[in-house]
């Protein structure tokens, strides 16, 4: 990982929607940015980029949200992207608890792009200063 560059992120969702309002203000803030618009465009580009974050478009027809986070968590052993789920609605069927979910957080579309801005700005903080941690006194 390299995050002073900023993240590598994922946005499955289709082109025209949610894609097109969150890849530019990500790719503003210095995050490497990939799109795709479908569940087997999600894995085959998850497995060769190594995502840091994954954000899929809860509300993207023919998509099973959770069963693609779950097939993306599996792909990796030994650290997997943290996986953000954007919904029109968040219900309570969207808790990220809910029963082998693979998704760590939900949030609502209307102010999805300002709020995952900041969610990654954040992530990114707590990234670098975990891998900048030096746990020899």
């Amino acid at each position: 990982m390299q995050h002073s560059r900023g993240l590598n992120v994922l946005v499955v969702a289709e082109p025209t929607g949610l894609a097109e309002a969150l890849s530019p203000p990500l790719r503003a803030d210095g995050h490497q940015v990939g799109d795709v618009a479908d569940a087997p465009q999600a894995l085959v580009a998850a497995q060769g980029a190594f995502p840091d974050v994954v954000l899929l478009d809860a509300d993207m027809s023919g998509l099973d949200v959770r069963g693609v986070a779950r097939e993306i968590g599996g792909l990796f052993a030994r650290r997997r992207p943290f996986i953000i789920a954007l919904a029109r609605q968040v219900v309570d069927e969207c808790h990220p608890t809910a029963a082998g979910s693979g998704i760590d957080l939900y949030l609502s579309k209307p102010n999805a792009p300002a709020v995952v801005r900041g969610i990654l700005r954040r992530f990114q903080e707590v990234v670098t200063d975990f891998e900048s941690f030096d746990p020899v006194i």
